[in-house]
């Protein structure tokens, strides 16, 4: 096919249609691409170290004690997906809320070592009560 000048015109001109589009899109892109690390960079500088969030007095993992239990737990009442049991510590009883593996873990360690440990939440007021 012979190529005339009015064909190449209509070629180009078409090829200038989507290189214009192609530019258009390129430089919304790049303008969102921007905008996302600039947003982050502002999120970025209110993000604290690890390290100090840990130490800080509202954190569970700061609040965490253990009971020592010395007799098996008795069970007072149970649900659909836990059991409640009175924990006898040296000092005082705790209502303790278990699910029957846990319970059937820290009843064996009783029986054979005389005491068993029960991570206590302070903050979480649930997990263990005090027994008056």
């Amino acid at each position: 096919m012979k190529y005339t000048n009015k064909h190449i015109k209509e070629e180009y001109k078409f090829n200038q249609i989507g290189r214009t589009i192609g530019m258009f899109f390129l430089v919304i892109g790049i303008f969102l691409v921007a905008f996302g690390l600039i947003q982050t960079k502002r999120k970025m500088d209110y993000v604290r170290p690890f390290e100090q969030v840990l130490q800080e007095e509202s954190n569970p993992a700061n609040q965490t004690a253990y009971i020592d239990i010395i007799r098996v737990p008795e069970k007072l009442a149970e649900n659909k997906y836990e059991g409640y049991y009175l924990a006898t510590a040296a000092e005082e009883s705790y209502i303790v809320e278990m699910q029957p593996e846990q319970f059937a873990d820290l009843k064996q360690r009783v029986e054979e070592n005389g005491t068993g440990k029960r991570k206590r939440l302070y903050s979480d007021r649930r997990k263990a009560y005090p027994y008056f």
